[in-house]
């Protein structure tokens, strides 16, 4: 089961790659757009994934909603902090992941998360770069 995870694990991970890739060629704000809520699901996505079947401490559970709490704020905030914003929450939920639950999981799939988390905040960087630049 775990071999499954660590390979959906990186099929997640293509969309953000595939957005950068294609973001080189097109200079379209649509392109953002879909990456951003791409983001956005993939981000609420770990959060449930952090909910775990045995008890949990209160303040554990607030840690693991603030993200899906903090999300609607970046309707409010301009494209490129929205996207540091969201990198910030992968590195976030990797580091909580890490404090309750990273004991629990296999070698590969904790080598994968990380390998994962890395690329993804480099592929938001970019997105951040490219909005910018197409700006100007």
């Amino acid at each position: 089961m775990q071999a499954n995870h660590t390979q959906l694990g990186y099929l997640g991970a293509l969309p953000f790659l595939a957005f950068v890739a294609i973001s080189l060629f097109i200079d379209d704000a649509r392109i953002t757009q879909l990456f951003c809520v791409y983001s956005i699901c993939i981000v609420s996505f770990l959060c449930g994934s952090l909910w775990q079947n045995k008890p949990q401490s209160t303040v554990q559970l607030w840690l693991i909603v603030l993200p899906t709490l903090l999300i609607p704020f970046g309707l409010f905030l301009s494209v490129k902090l929205a996207l540091i914003l969201l990198a910030g929450l992968y590195v976030y939920l990797l580091l909580l992941q890490k404090r309750i639950a990273w004991q629990d999981l296999s070698a590969d799939y904790r080598t994968m998360r990380e390998r994962i988390t890395s690329v993804v905040v480099i592929c938001h960087f970019a997105m951040a770069a490219f909005f910018e630049h197409s700006l100007g």
